[in-house]
């Protein structure tokens, strides 16, 4: 499991605010202290998780990879599209920067005590969280364009999902379990 979560770390995800009530989530009322799940519920909204990841993933169009690149690799608006328009004129699909997971394989060894330190959370807070960061990443891949090269803002958040309003309440700790920050230091 820490091997997903670690990648999900450095996914491009954006800003955005989470609704616990749609998206991926554990079935639990939201007031549900993260501590009091099962093992088996941690690893259902694990899966949970990494399908919903992996399908944002999927929807990646090649031009979209493209730009994804070309912003990772510049800072300037011309030179971006410049690698744009090679990478699109190359008649190759460029390889997806984030490879599609299995989603029982990464989450399997996923239990309660990857919550330990987190006796305050609740289930709602972490929905509300990681629906954020899958709602922030389609929409950060859905408004990539070289305009966005040399923005260290845009790019700070879009490569920290776990930014996000909906994240900030949770200690940076309990995040670590799903790609957040694995320290235990207060946000």
């Amino acid at each position: 499991m820490r091997t997903f979560w670690a990648v999900c770390a450095a996914l491009p995800f954006a800003f955005a605010c989470g609704d616990s009530s749609s998206g991926i989530g554990t079935g639990l009322p939201a007031s549900t202290l993260l501590a009091s799940m099962t093992d088996e519920q941690v690893r259902t909204l694990c899966e949970d998780f990494t399908a919903a990841t992996n399908a944002e993933f999927s929807s990646m169009t090649t031009e979209d990879v493209c730009v994804y690149d070309a912003l990772v690799l510049t800072v300037a608006e011309d030179g971006c599209q410049n690698l744009v328009d090679l990478c699109l004129a190359s008649g190759e699909v460029p390889e997806r920067p984030f490879p599609s997971i299995d989603p029982v394989a990464s989450c399997m060894d996923a239990m309660v005590m990857d919550f330990e330190g987190c006796e305050e959370v609740t289930t709602g807070d972490l929905e509300g969280c990681l629906n954020a960061v899958l709602e922030g990443f389609s929409m950060g891949v859905g408004s990539l364009d070289c305009s966005l090269a040399g923005d260290a803002t845009f790019m700070a958040l879009f490569l920290d999902g776990f930014s996000s309003e909906a994240c900030t309440s949770i200690p940076p700790a309990c995040l670590g379990a799903f790609g957040g920050e694995m320290d235990s230091e207060p946000r």
